[in-house]
């Protein structure tokens, strides 16, 4: 680790590093330790294609987490999985419940998927299951210490919890919970974990968003999260329940045919199915995939349709793609939830985009189109290339036809909605939204094969590697340093208004620099925290002039504080030091007292 040479402390050391920061930085990334862990990251980076290959490849994950001041948290294997699986689209995910910016912006840049491989099983399952697979995998941990018969016994029986005293009640499940989240060594009592769990983790005030170990919340959020709309459906019924939705606005068609039990049935049953073999055996839940498919009135036996469904899509020889009628890969495409790319499947455009042409009530001829030409629409891109197919898919987002030329329409494609600068987000057209949350590269893959993501993270590496070794010098320095780094994240985001300085409020690092600058007494942090929003407000309008934290957008501001953060830690050193005078004075003059006591004594006898 590169250690920085200082020389002085306090406001004068971290002068010095604003000085030659160019200079402290270039000394890190020459660092021969440094230099090693960069050049392993570029190397293998690109390879990493979820929060599962991250997390089995620790030095990466140091890399990672060190990035975005996270190195801290390496250890909760089950936590970090959970964050970065979530994504940050949906506003109930894990990151974008965590009072950290820090989580949705490592979590935004990767840009993982979701997890597709447990998306049936139950939150709590998904994240025991995702860390257990991390831990066996990863050959540089020595995994959980959870044995065969446990796993087993929770495997079998997780899915039939569904309360806090089910999961306390049964000692064993209880346990492997615990320990896939780093728990197992905290000997709470029962009551704390029902409390836990039973937690509104939305409401800040509740019990284990008052915990500062953030191992309790990831528990609790994946214990108790709904998922989002679709996320335990398989993508077979996803398009069927899609098909089946679009039947009321079906104008020129006839509508499906399906019978009320068999619809019941198959919206009970199907997230149960794992093979074909299970689909056929269940004649409702066969019935409801066939119809929605038009495949209802094919005269073929079972073994003819498994093979269909178990084929391997992206074999060009596979018995499904020696099919004429494309139905039939169509469904193979739902019931797989792949596509011969690897991205989402063409049954997956095709259920978006015919929902909203039967809804716009668009001519029947659209609808035969974009059916025969479906597999032109299973890498999310090639929405452009034919001109006929793209006017259709347009109007179906309620887009101008023979109005955008296709390098505007890959222009939009490849856009990505969560920065500010990009094409879609200046063109600020909710239409144009909508359609690039179907065709978009967000989220679809990650980041980690882009040169500028990974320049990015290596940048921000050498950045938290020279506050790590300035804290090795002086941990005052390095708290500033950090304040001056990360509180634009705050200060820049949406909501800084309304939720700014209770995110603030959740950093200790960041706290300490603002209390400080407000001459906040140490006691402040035990009132109520709605009350310390109030008094930070107040504070931060007679300082500077506004009372959220997008003040610290203007650099003087920041310095501001940081400035009056020094001058607190030098009048409480100070202050120490003279109340240590103070108390070695008090006990010179007891031993003199003393010793002269004794003289007289001696003198006398």
């Amino acid at each position: 680790m590169f250690i920085p040479a200082l020389g002085v402390g306090g406001l004068a050391a971290y002068r010095l590093i604003q000085r030659t920061e160019t200079t402290q930085l270039q000394a890190v990334s020459d660092d021969a330790q440094t230099q090693r862990e960069i050049a392993y990251f570029r190397e293998n980076i690109g390879a990493v294609q979820s929060a599962e290959d991250l997390l089995r490849d620790r030095q990466l994950l140091s890399v990672a987490l060190t990035a975005y001041g996270l190195e801290s948290e390496i250890d909760k294997g089950a936590f970090v999985s959970s964050v970065l699986d979530g994504g940050v689209e949906d506003s109930s995910s894990f990151a974008n419940r965590l009072n950290d910016p820090r989580w949705s912006q490592i979590t935004r840049d990767f840009g993982f998927n979701s997890s597709t491989a447990g998306q049936e099983l139950p939150p709590l399952h998904l994240a025991v299951e995702l860390a257990i697979t991390t831990a066996e995998a990863n050959s540089q941990n020595a995994g959980f210490d959870i044995a065969t018969s446990e796993l087993e016994i929770f495997r079998a029986n997780i899915r039939d919890v569904t309360t806090a005293e089910d999961l306390v009640a049964d000692e064993t499940l209880k346990n492997v919970a615990l320990t896939v989240f780093g728990l197992e060594d905290e000997h709470k009592l029962d009551s704390f974990l029902l409390d836990v769990l039973n937690s509104d983790v939305d409401d800040e005030d509740s019990f284990v968003n008052q915990l500062e170990d953030t191992r309790w919340l990831g528990l609790a959020i994946a214990f108790t999260a709904e998922p989002a709309d679709g996320q335990e459906e398989t993508s077979l019924e996803l398009v069927v329940e899609g098909e089946i939705a679009a039947e009321g606005l079906r104008s020129d068609y006839e509508p499906l045919d399906i019978d009320a039990d068999d619809l019941a049935a198959f919206r009970e049953r199907i997230g149960d199915i794992e093979t074909a073999e299970q689909l056929l055996a269940d004649e409702q839940l066969r019935t409801v995939a066939l119809t929605a498919f038009g495949l209802e009135d094919e005269t073929v036996s079972d073994a003819f349709i498994q093979s269909i469904l178990e084929d391997d899509i992206t074999d060009e020889t596979a018995f499904v793609n020696l099919q004429s009628d494309d139905r039939w890969r169509a469904l193979n495409e739902a019931f797989n939830g792949v596509s011969a790319s690897g991205g989402r499947s063409a049954a997956f455009y095709q259920y978006e985009v015919e929902k909203r042409l039967i809804a716009l009530e668009a001519p029947q001829e659209d609808l035969d189109y974009l059916r025969r030409n479906i597999d032109l629409l299973d890498e999310n891109i090639n929405v452009v290339i034919d001109p006929k197919l793209q006017d259709i898919v347009l109007s179906a987002f309620g887009l101008e036809k023979d109005t955008y030329s296709s390098e505007f329409v890959l222009n939009m494609v490849i856009s990505d909605p969560s920065e500010s600068t990009s094409f879609v987000s200046v063109f600020n057209d909710d239409r144009w939204s909508e359609f690039v949350g179907v065709f978009g590269s967000l989220g679809q893959a990650s980041n980690t094969n882009l040169e500028s993501f990974q320049n990015d993270v290596v940048d921000r590496f050498l950045t938290r590697s020279l506050e790590i070794g300035v804290g090795e010098v002086d941990e005052d320095v390095r708290i500033a340093l950090n304040f001056r780094n990360s509180i634009d994240r705050i200060a820049s985001d949406a909501s800084v208004a309304t939720s700014g300085w209770f995110t603030l409020l959740g950093d200790q690092a960041l706290r300490s620099v603002v209390d400080a600058a407000f001459n906040l007494p140490t006691e402040f942090a035990q009132i109520d925290v709605d009350q310390q929003e109030g008094v930070l407000r107040q504070r931060a309008q007679l300082l500077f002039g506004g009372d959220d934290p997008s003040v610290f957008l203007d650099a003087d501001n920041v310095d501001t504080a940081i400035q009056r953060f020094f001058l607190r830690q030098q009048t409480e050193a100070t202050s120490a030091q003279s109340q240590s005078a103070v108390a070695l004075s008090m006990l010179n003059q007891a031993v003199q007292f003393g010793q002269q006591q004794a003289a007289s004594l001696n003198q006398r006898f």
